[in-house]
């Protein structure tokens, strides 16, 4: 069997960064362009993939019919399915305080039941790992992209010390994804639900106030952080899960919210410099950000 892996979504920046990660460890991967169901069908027939890791586009009931299919494919061609899923399965009472595997869903929005529609439609399907993730900070336009720019750009930021989560980067994803993977192609029988976590948890306000101090040793000037009702939050809802099997199972080893944090500012601080929109810190006694149009 040439083809090992089918990964069904690589635009987006969680996709490639899968696609990346998969190929610098030289496992066999191939990616499908077409979201249809019966496009995807096809195509899982055609190649016979061991593993297909699947990566939802759009809400949950708009991508039902592609899960149903591929579960149907995976039942009945003995293949492992792995579906990236989200802490939304979970209302906003029950994230109160941490969710495990062993807790049962009670989605209280409509993104997060069409979600957990999914994960059940994934029933049939006898080898599946459900990955339920919780908020992926360094998605373009996400919570440290929004957080930078309001902190460098904007008079005040704003944020709440209600919502709490258990953060991670995508290369955090990538990492227990290749994990997976790998000791799957190797034979392991490890299936049901896992969830991807940081090994501590933090608030909203703390979030803030740690990229803060990061831009801050940068040499840049920052906005004053005020906390302020939940409408004006950066964060749409909790997102703490917690949870062992991913360690317990495969060995995944979790990481601090605050790995990554530096070397992602670092980065977007000079994307911003390159741009113009930004002063360099080190041509000013403090980094200043340029008047904007």
């Amino acid at each position: 069997m040439g083809l090992r892996i089918l990964l069904t979504e690589h635009l987006s920046p969680l996709g490639a960064a899968l696609l990346k990660g998969f190929e610098a460890q030289s496992l066999p991967v191939v990616t499908a362009d077409a979201q249809e169901a019966e496009s995807l069908s096809l195509l899982c027939e055609q190649l016979q993939p061991t593993v297909i890791v699947h990566l939802a586009q759009g809400p949950g009931e708009a991508s039902l019919p592609v899960a149903q299919a591929l579960a149907h494919f995976c039942q009945t061609g003995n293949s492992v399915l792995i579906y990236l899923s989200s802490h939304e399965v979970f209302g906003m009472a029950q994230q109160s305080s941490a969710r495990t595997e062993m807790d049962i869903p009670e989605p209280d929005t409509a993104e997060g039941r069409g979600i957990l529609m999914v994960e059940q439609s994934l029933s049939v399907c006898e080898k599946k790992i459900v990955l339920r993730l919780p908020w992926l900070l360094d998605i373009p336009g996400g919570l440290l992209d929004r957080l930078c720019h309001t902190l460098i750009y904007m008079p005040e930021c704003v944020v709440s010390d209600s919502w709490r989560g258990s953060p991670v980067l995508i290369e955090d994803v990538v990492r227990i994804l290749s994990a997976m993977v790998q000791q799957v192609l190797c034979g392991a029988q490890n299936w049901g639900y896992f969830h991807l976590h940081a090994s501590d948890q933090c608030s909203e306000a703390e979030l803030a106030d740690h990229v803060a101090r990061v831009l801050q040793k940068a040499g840049y000037e920052v906005s004053p952080i005020f906390l302020g009702p939940l409408s004006q939050r950066f964060i749409m809802s909790n997102g703490w899960i917690r949870g062992h099997r991913c360690t317990n199972n495969f060995g995944f080893q979790y990481r601090s919210w605050r790995q990554g944090i530096k070397s992602w500012v670092q980065e977007w601080l000079g994307a911003e410099v390159a741009a113009g929109r930004l002063v360099p810190a080190a041509s000013n006694a403090a980094g200043t950000a340029l008047p904007q149009e």
